[in-house]
């Protein structure tokens, strides 16, 4: 967390059990800093007095998994991620939840 938020008093970690626990402890000034998944936690604060800092590069990547027998599901959801890559959604995703285009 970058100098200008962080309280050294209070530099510890919490975990929590769920999102929902933790964004409650953040809005009610429990903790001053939450972190979780980008992508949702942006969409999560879009109405919520919250305010996003930036995201955290774990190199992590993420992927879909079927099971081998599903090959039309399978053709289905490449079908469906290249139509979106391939659309002008594609740029603004990646924009919008500040995400690298090559992951």
């Amino acid at each position: 967390m970058s100098g200008r938020y962080r309280s050294p008093e209070k530099d510890r970690f919490k975990p929590y059990d769920d999102f929902q626990s933790g964004l409650t402890a953040l809005e009610e000034g429990q903790i001053e800093a939450f972190i979780y998944d980008a992508p949702g936690l942006i969409e999560a604060i879009e109405d919520r007095n919250l305010e996003y800092l930036g995201a955290i590069n774990t190199g992590e990547k993420y992927g879909f998994a079927v099971r081998k027998e599903d090959a039309q599901l399978l053709e289905k959801l490449n079908a469906g991620l290249k139509h979106l890559k391939d659309s002008p959604k594609w740029a603004e995703l990646i924009a919008k939840y500040e995400l690298n285009e090559n992951n």
